[in-house]
């Protein structure tokens, strides 16, 4: 079963985003997956999956990916080192990510996230990210 809701997300790198979402999964063993349609501007051609898996007993894990003719990953999983990618026309740009913070809380039909992490890009200083996101149900 598939609900509409709402992203917004804030980030210093991107100012705020909100756009209409398709959740395919909100809360059912703890994961979450909205899809959305990109609205930031260069990227509108892009479809958006935010994957959040509270599930374990471990640290929870999001996943954020977008496909279209910009593509990207990133990988966030507190206090652990993962891999994340952009890819244009141009080539592709790898990155490690490393995720300080990933504070999660759940209420009734909506859900927040604060990730705060670093990207490491070779031979580079590391880029700070950190993010507010809101996801919520329509009901």
């Amino acid at each position: 079963m598939s609900i509409v809701g709402f992203v917004r997300i804030e980030s210093a790198a991107a100012g705020v985003i909100e756009a209409p979402a398709l959740f395919e999964s909100f809360g059912e063993n703890g994961l979450y997956r909205a899809v959305y349609e990109e609205v930031t501007e260069g990227m509108q051609r892009s479809t958006a999956i935010m994957e959040l898996d509270i599930s374990g007993s471990g640290a929870p894990k999001l996943l954020m990916v977008r496909r279209g003719e910009i593509e990207s990953l990133h990988n966030f999983s507190e206090n652990a080192a993962t891999k994340g990618y952009y890819k244009v026309a141009g080539g592709t740009l790898n990155f490690d990510i490393r995720t300080v913070n990933l504070h999660v809380r759940v209420g009734d039909h909506q859900l927040q996230i604060d990730v705060e992490a670093a990207f490491l890009f070779a031979g580079q200083q590391p880029l700070s990210f950190s993010a507010h996101i809101a996801m919520n149900e329509r009901t």
